[in-house]
């Protein structure tokens, strides 16, 4: 093996070294216990030592004595170079024990081995208290070695001779191999290959011929270098590696998730013996730190090379199969990081071969791309390469790692213009809202005092809507003549409005905002105050006419009744209650599509949003957070920059894009997830209430995360000082809202211990949630009947255990945790729960229950799935119910009523074209399909259903569109699949038919044409 790495004081010059002090290594062989030879205990033996390569040496026999006392000390003095160090840290010392028989013959009865790396070159830290540990360190010491016989039955039958020998060895030096001034800076390093594989198919594990160049006969070495000190680096190898055959048991233990997914299986690997462990001194730690920072590459060589029993034989192929790759070790420059696991693609040396053609060089260099040949190996350190001591609290602003984007002036001039505008625009609207709402007050009260004389409300507000001016232009007049008691004249209103001081407030709430629209849109024309001034004194009775505009828009939105009660009906008819309807609506949408697991339906729904209010942050955030939960993290991460990019201080955003970097890979993500989290904590510290615990449970779940666990402990620390008993389960389920496993499980463990081991029914439902959306459908339900456990009449558990039945297809299953839902509470008013079990009832009565336009089997079934669906208010539902059994207007109104309430929603719409079509509308059924899938309907059943009728119709292009939407949303669902099949072997069939319709009809006119040209022959 070639020498490793030594420390600075090691890299001199050997012979100056040895001139100076050579190294005296002592080994004391002092006795033996529970030696057993031929003769039982009663045998004469001795011990021979060797100590790596050195020379052997052979201590005196002791005769006839089980126990023997040999006292025999083997010496040696080496000069201290490069490869001394890399000898103790990799070589052991071996003892054999020899039996003694007559006519001066021996025998081995067993050996062992143990290192030396411990007694002279130990990098563990001392108790400070203990001086004398501290003088005798790496000075040697005494260990025993146990043997192991040769013969087994050596040991005998009873229990006290079960017992294995033993040596005892005890080893000195004349002073450390490595001071330990320099030893304490210093850190060992251990490369580990783990495999090869795949390897070339030609290699034979099994067979060895030493005349086939493929068989098993070759060795396998891995060349590096690593740093010397500051100028220079040094090779070693790791020799001695071996082609063995991948057995099934571990070939499924070490696949690759790559190889899993349909890559190359790999039947045989290259494995090696042992790894290799080498000292880097602290010059050279700062020189591989600094190659790891400028991501220099980590190259390794691969060569065969022929076994010692085979060294005279001659490699043909050794040119062929020398491969090189590299390797990345920017993992262990993370905080406490002190093992990685690391891979990279092997390839080629190009060899230049002048007597080979094109062809053959060319695959000779290709062998190992061929076949995908990766080298996996495992780095260790002693002590981790970044001293976590020396890091600094993070200062970073989430705009180092976003780049801020530079706009152009006319851009923010015309943002702010917009921004300005929509704001006078709201103070506008809310004045309109205060001033009706005066008003219908007012006019509640009954009317007192002597100006109670004058008009009726009639009067005033259709005034308010003919005038133009409104209530701001209008004068104070008594002529509307005479009304009833109990209501208020215009003029007592405005004189109301007078006295109250609600006018004043108007007047300075438009003022502000009149003002700042102002300074936005004309900033750049007038640069004098004084002209700008007298621009806002003209421009300000326009703006007054935008405010009497909006009062007559209000009122003919808002007819006016004469009743106090109208303002309610006004409110629920407001175009802002109408936009906020249309959004709840998409929300509602993308909801029910992710609770199927259907995050494609639920983008689609939740971009729609997005794309209809782009200044909504909100639109932007749930839609970043569906892309994390169904594992889309580059996309998520991309929306919640943006959201940044223009909020900076959007403390949801915030958080997200930290447990999303958190869950990354690379120091730079854990940066920025550390940068995230800390700037939320600065707008919500740790003091502030739920959101501080809850923000320092994530900044303790990403630190134990990066390996941090000095933070990790500190924020725990901190956090059980909040006192806050439920801040690890809100920051699981921050975390399980975004989909990033890791901290979720970590942040329910801190909890399970907060609680003493004991999981509350809410974490075990987050749990349960977790690995539905990770597809893991045993565990899943498995907490959550670890939560009935506890209390089986919970109605939240039994839904969402019949949920996760009916999201991994298991409808009798799913049945049952409904029913046991409803036994337990009969008056629950779950909708879902209703819904979902009344389909259950409906598919299992229909004669087929794969076209739900078929007529039912169970009628009582059929009543109960109604009784559901009426229940639950799901009107699709209620209408199919009534087509089953043949009540045909009825179910037509509840179509019509389910279409009318929820216009987005492509199942009523879907029902409607399956009735449709049943009584021969085929045109109206087609345009209710084609809306159907103008909607983006995700409800495969009913797109089965609408094919299968289309296609009873003749109309196999729409049945065809219809079954292309099923299987574009589930590709296997085997009755879509057969009738897809169907209709296009149907219509292959009739393309075919009408071909040769058309071949008979030309050859019959052909032949008619033929005749007729014979008879006018035959005339003529």
């Amino acid at each position: 093996m070639t020498p490793g790495t030594a420390p600075a004081a090691a890299s001199a010059s050997a012979d100056q070294v040895a001139a100076v002090d050579p190294f005296a290594l002592s080994i004391l062989v002092k006795d033996a216990v529970n030696l057993r030879g031929s003769k039982g205990e009663k045998v004469s033996t001795f011990v021979r030592v060797q100590f790596a390569d050195f020379g052997e040496n052979d201590s005196p026999p002791v005769p006839d004595t089980p126990n023997p006392a040999y006292n025999h000390t083997h010496k040696l003095e080496l000069p201290v170079t490069e490869g001394l160090i890399d000898t103790v840290l990799n070589y052991r010392l071996s003892v054999s024990v020899f039996e003694v028989l007559p006519k001066d013959k021996t025998a081995v009865l067993g050996s062992g081995e143990a290192s030396l790396s411990d007694l002279l070159l130990s990098v563990k830290e001392l108790a400070e208290d203990d001086p004398a540990a501290a003088a005798t360190r790496n000075m040697g010491g005494t260990v025993t070695i146990p043997i192991e016989y040769q013969n087994p039955k050596l040991l005998g039958p009873s229990e006290d001779q079960q017992v294995k020998p033993a040596v005892t060895i005890e080893v000195s030096v004349n002073r450390p191999l490595v001071p330990w001034a320099e030893l304490e800076t210093a850190n060992i390093v251990q490369f580990c290959p783990v495999e090869l594989a795949p390897v070339p198919d030609e290699w034979n594990p099994k067979e060895v011929n030493e005349k086939d160049p493929n068989s098993n006969l070759f060795n396998y070495t891995l060349s590096m270098t690593l740093p010397l000190d500051a100028q220079q680096d040094r090779p070693f190898q790791v020799p001695l590696g071996c082609l063995v055959a991948n057995t099934p048991a571990a070939a499924s233990s070490t696949a690759d998730p790559a190889a899993s997914a349909g890559g190359p299986s790999c039947t045989k690997k290259v494995q090696w013996q042992q790894p290799f462990r080498t000292l880097l001194s602290s010059v050279a730690l700062k020189k591989l730190r600094e190659r790891i920072l400028s991501k220099t590459p980590f190259d390794v060589e691969l060569c065969r090379v022929p076994q010692a029993k085979y060294a005279g034989v001659t490699d043909p192929l050794a040119s062929r199969y020398r491969g090189r790759t590299t390797l990345d070790l920017s993992m262990l420059m993370l905080p406490e990081a002190v093992e990685a696991t690391v891979s990279g693609a092997v390839t080629n040396v190009e060899v230049d071969e002048k007597d080979a053609s094109l062809v053959q060089l060319k695959a000779r260099i290709t062998q190992y791309k061929s076949c995908e040949a990766k080298l996996t190996m495992a780095v260790k350190l002693h002590r981790p390469l970044l001293d976590k001591k020396r890091l600094t609290i993070s200062n970073r602003s989430i705009f180092d790692f976003i780049p801020r984007r530079a706009l152009p002036p006319q851009q923010i001039y015309t943002k702010r213009v917009a921004i300005a505008q929509s704001e006078y625009r709201a103070v506008v609207q809310q004045l309109i809202r205060d001033l009706a709402h005066e008003f219908h007050a007012v006019s509640a009260r009954p009317a007192s005092g002597p100006g109670a004389t004058g008009g009726g409300s009639h009067d005033v507000l259709a005034q308010a809507r003919t005038g133009g001016a409104g209530l701001v232009r209008v004068q104070q007049s008594n002529d509307a003549g005479a009304a009833g008691s109990g209501t208020t004249s215009r003029a007592d209103f405005l004189r109301h409005v007078q006295l109250s001081g609600l006018y004043h407030k108007m007047h300075e709430r438009l003022k502000v905002a009149v003002v700042q629209l102002l300074r936005e849109q004309y900033r750049h024309f007038f640069d004098d105050p004084a002209q700008r001034m007298a621009l806002m004194a003209q421009v300000y009775v326009q703006l007054v006419d935008t405010l009497n505009a909006e009062l007559a828009k209000w009122y003919r939105i808002h007819p006016i009744d004469s009743s106090a009660g109208s303002a309610g009906a006004t409110a629920s008819t407001s175009p802002m209650a109408t936009a906020t309807a249309s959004d709840a609506e998409l929300v509602q949408l993308a909801e029910a599509c992710e609770a199927d697991l259907d995050f494609a339906g639920a983008h689609r729904w939740l971009t729609e949003r997005m794309v209809r209010e782009p200044d909504n942050l909100q639109a932007q955030y749930a839609l970043a957070a569906s892309l994390a939960r169904s594992g889309d993290a580059d996309r998520a991460k991309a929306l919640l920059q943006q959201i940044l990019g223009r909020h900076p201080s959007h403390v949801p955003a915030l958080i997200a894009l930290g447990v999303l970097a958190s869950a990354g890979s690379n120091e730079r993500e854990h940066a920025l997830a550390e940068t995230c989290l800390m700037s939320a904590m600065r707008t919500h510290p740790a003091d502030s209430g739920a959101m501080g615990s809850t923000l320092l449970a994530l900044m303790a779940a990403h630190y134990a995360v990066v390996g941090d666990d000095d933070r990790a402990d500190s924020c725990q620390a901190e956090a059980a000082r909040a006192g806050d008993a439920d801040m690890f389960l809100r920051a699981a389920e921050t975390c399980v809202g975004l989909g990033c496993a890791a901290l979720a499980e970590r942040l329910l463990g801190y909890d399970l211990v907060q609680r003493g081991g004991v999981a509350p029914t809410a974490a075990l439902m987050l749990r349960a949630t977790l690995y539905a959306q990770m597809r893991r459908h045993d565990v899943a339900e498995a907490c959550l009947k670890t939560a009935l456990q506890r209390q089986l009449d919970d109605a939240a558990v039994w839904a969402r255990l019949g949920h996760l039945h009916r999201q991994f297809g298991k409808p009798a299953q799913a049945k049952a945790a409904y029913e046991s839902l409803l036994a337990f509470h009969p008056d629950s008013a779950d909708r879902v729960v209703g819904t979902r079990l009344g389909e259950i009832y409906f598919v299992e009565a229909l004669e087929d229950g794969n076209d739900w336009g078929s007529p039912a089997k169970d009628a009582d079934q059929i009543r109960a799935a109604r009784e559901l669906y009426v229940k639950s208010e799901a009107w699709a539902g209620v209408g199919l119910a009534c087509m089953a059994l043949g009540q045909m207007e009825e179910a037509e109104a509840s179509f019509c009523h389910a279409t009318a309430s929820a216009p987005r929603e492509s199942t009523g719409w879907a029902a409607l074209a399956l009735l449709h079509l049943r009584h021969d509308r085929i045109l109206e059924g087609e345009q209710a399909v084609s809306y159907v899938l103008h909607l983006g309907c995700r409800h495969v059943p009913l797109l089965r259903s609408c094919a299968m009728a289309l296609h009873r119709k003749g109309r196999s292009k729409a049945a065809t569109e219809c079954l292309e939407a099923a299987l574009e949303i589930n590709s296997t669902d085997p009755p879509s699949r057969e009738l897809m099949t169907a209709i296009l072997s149907s219509s292959i069939a009739g393309k075919l038919a009408e071909k040769r319709s058309l071949a008979s009809t030309a050859m019959s006119n052909r032949g008619g044409a033929a005749s007729a040209v014979g008879e006018r022959a035959a005339a003529v």
